[in-house]
């Protein structure tokens, strides 16, 4: 007997689990904070658990979920384009033109968006080693040992607690459409998330200090100070990503709640 292909693979939706985690946490504004890190990584954990042990769980709920984590990720993006970025394009054109492109994109199905995902994964990973290897140079052991003492959670904190539900809520809106026997898989996949971003503010810390408290995208800023060559300012590589990864998220939440709700439909 054949047996069906399924629409995301393991891989993918892991991938999609892990972008979506670190879009969250590398474009949050506010002071830098490993603490901060640390306590938004348990509430996280602590979801991923609860997410891979319910058998059943209210589409009101996902569909929620999805809008409102699109619409944080919106808000977060407008006002970083509004109030931190001093360009002649106006944010809310830049915002509206995203949104046909998700509108669109949503269109292809959750299997296109997937496949997509696997290339959002390689552009982070490498844009992420290529902004550590050049900064390497400039992290000292005063600035790394100086500026951790203080604990503290961001002000922004209600915000950054709410889209900890980004990772569950797609893992329940895909995990019918995935050949998924041991899922573990979803909460190892939150542990090397959030370890990926504690080697990128380590990174900030190392190269700026105590500085990098006082910035209110300090990713962003680690991006701007790094140099190779005749390359410089790179943070339009940071925007580039954030856009990529946020068009992948909203398109995916669109997508799988649609699919989500026409299955519901034909089971009446």
């Amino acid at each position: 007997m054949k047996t069906e292909t399924p629409a995301v693979s393991r891989l993918q939706l892991y991938t999609m689990m892990f972008l979506f985690r670190v879009l969250s946490l590398l474009s949050a504004r506010g002071e830098l904070s490993f603490f901060n890190l640390l306590f938004l990584f348990a509430f996280s954990f602590a979801l991923s658990m609860v997410a891979v042990s319910v058998k059943k769980v209210c589409n009101s709920f996902l569909y929620g979920g999805a809008i409102l984590i699109s619409g944080i990720e919106t808000a977060r993006f407008y006002n970083f384009l509004k109030y931190e970025k001093d360009s002649d394009l106006s944010p809310l054109l830049i915002t509206v033109l995203l949104f046909a492109a998700v509108i669109y994109a949503s269109r292809l199905g959750i299997s296109a968006l997937s496949r997509f995902s696997l290339i959002c994964l390689v552009l982070i990973l490498v844009s992420a080693a290529a902004v550590i290897s050049i900064n390497l140079c400039e992290i000292t052991a005063e600035n790394l040992l100086l500026s951790n003492i203080k604990a503290t959670i961001s002000p922004y904190g209600i915000s950054d607690l709410l889209l900890c539900f980004d990772a569950p809520v797609i893992f329940l809106l895909l995990r019918d459409k995935t050949d998924i026997n041991n899922r573990s898989g979803a909460v190892i996949t939150i542990i090397i998330s959030y370890l990926f971003c504690a080697v990128i503010y380590l990174e900030c810390f190392g190269v700026m200090g105590m500085a990098a408290r006082r910035y209110n995208y300090s990713v962003e800023k680690l991006f701007q100070l790094g140099k190779n060559g005749s390359f410089t300012r790179l943070d339009a590589y940071y925007i580039a990503l954030w856009i990529t990864v946020m068009f992948l998220e909203i398109s995916t939440f669109i997508s799988a709640s649609f699919e989500r709700r026409k299955l519901n439909a034909k089971k009446i």
